[in-house]
């Protein structure tokens, strides 16, 4: 997602406008994944910035 997020110029502007952030969610998901085999705030913190900037949580 963060490839997609650098690399495309139309689509991510859309996203934006409609509430999304796909450059902030695949920094995000890279966070959480080196962060899955631990329990620390950190991969709350991760966890919690997935949910928001895909919009799964309000």
């Amino acid at each position: 997602m963060l490839a997609y997020a650098e690399g495309e110029r139309f689509a991510p502007l859309v996203l934006r406008k409609l509430g999304y952030d796909p450059h902030g969610a695949g920094s995000a998901l890279v966070g959480l994944s080196n962060n899955l085999s631990s329990h620390n705030d950190e991969r709350a913190k991760f966890s919690i910035a997935v949910g928001k900037t895909l919009r799964f949580l309000d």
